[in-house]
């Protein structure tokens, strides 16, 4: 039993809540309070991006939550047919007792992904691509294209210059000239591997595979990142 097992929190959907120990592992804090607050906020980002982009979520029938966690936002996608997947057992199987609605699988750290061409109407993908060495960034960007539908949209949040007070002054420079930047790239995978994409790379090598429809500076609120909206012809 975990000292930081004392918190006693009803979340108001109804739905279980995970351990202090399990939220630790996706947000590095203990609070179950703070966990379920961020995840509305990280839903409600989503769905505003959707809606200046005039897309309706309730229209989209069946969605992917890339690195899903142990549902921190996937819990408010109830309403629909919304499928999950993460590389950590621990978390999908959290996810597989307690979030009935939803359909949750184990991938990789590399595609490809378990399922066929074409499956969804919009996938979410949040600060995922931030945690990922640079020879897996088009590979699992082509691969969540590749399960999208033809008109379908993908939602990735990314370190932005928000955050180059992180950076030291030769990593500025070279994220400033359009580089990507990458911090503890032998943690590939984990939170201690930080990467850092500048608009430039993102609209260079991410638009080159699905069309940008939009972007906001630290649009994802919840993860205080970047936030892109890509369709797929």
């Amino acid at each position: 039993m975990s000292e930081h097992e004392v918190e006693t929190f009803e979340a108001p959907d109804g739905l279980p809540v995970p351990s202090p120990d399990l939220v630790y592992l996706v947000t590095g804090q203990y609070s179950i309070e703070a966990f379920y607050d961020n995840g509305v906020i990280g839903y409600d980002s989503i769905v505003s991006m959707l809606a200046r982009n005039k897309i309706d979520q309730r229209a989209l029938a069946t969605v992917l939550d890339f690195g899903c966690g142990c549902g921190r936002v996937m819990r408010h996608w109830s309403t629909c047919n919304v499928l999950g997947c993460d590389y950590n057992p621990e978390l999908v199987s959290w996810c597989d007792e307690s979030l009935p609605f939803a359909t949750v699988s184990v991938n990789g750290t590399e595609p490809p992904l378990q399922y066929g061409d074409s499956e969804f109407d919009f996938t979410y993908v949040i600060s995922v691509f931030t945690h990922l060495k640079p020879e897996l960034q088009v590979p699992w960007f082509s691969e969540l294209a590749r399960v999208l539908k033809p008109g379908g949209y993908l939602y990735v949040t990314f370190h932005g210059s928000s955050h180059l007070d992180k950076l030291t002054d030769d990593d500025k420079r070279r994220f400033s000239a359009g580089d990507l930047v990458v911090i503890n790239e032998e943690h590939s995978g984990t939170n201690a591997c930080a990467v850092f994409h500048p608009e430039g790379y993102v609209r260079r090598t991410f638009g080159s595979i699905l069309d940008l429809v939009d972007f906001v500076p630290v649009g994802a609120k919840d993860a205080s990142q970047d936030a892109y909206l890509f369709r797929r012809a």
